[in-house]
């Protein structure tokens, strides 16, 4: 059974990660088990929340925004963000140019932590599946996931 990581479960894991704790608000968001983990890392920039002002934490994260909250965690990634933003590279063949998170995928492409599928896609809309969001955690960090024995 293919399982995905809802954005609250996530967040919580990436948090998991990161010391302090701070506030900020997202109204979907205060009151629920997550609220620390969505508190803690907007305040840090990882998260901003969609344009609505929500934070959608009983909704799945997709491919795209898992790779951007763990870019961002990393602050020597941020250069290699920037200086995507104002290149026209397709480093998949369904991520074009001016797409939010093209410079998201283009970096943690060229960094390693993602390499996509074999038809040369990298399926950004997708929610991205648990083993995905670990394989895509450790290798931000320079490890490589085992396989099971």
């Amino acid at each position: 059974m293919r399982r995905f990581l809802s954005s609250g479960i996530t967040v919580a894991i990436l948090v998991s990660l990161l010391p302090n704790l701070a506030l900020a608000a997202y109204p979907d968001v205060q009151g629920t088990r997550f609220t620390w983990a969505y508190d803690h890392l907007s305040t840090r920039g990882m998260v901003q929340g969609y344009p609505d002002g929500s934070g959608r934490p009983n909704t799945y994260i997709n491919r795209a925004e898992a790779v951007k909250v763990l870019l961002q965690a990393r602050p020597e990634f941020q250069q290699k963000v920037q200086d995507y933003r104002s290149r026209d590279t397709r480093v998949f063949s369904d991520v074009g140019y001016g797409q939010w998170y093209d410079p998201y995928v283009a970096a943690a492409r060229e960094i390693g932590m993602i390499t996509g599928y074999p038809d040369g896609s990298f399926h950004a809309e997708n929610p991205i599946l648990f083993p995905e969001a670990i394989g895509l955690i450790l290798r931000s960090y320079g490890m490589q996931a085992c396989a099971a024995q």
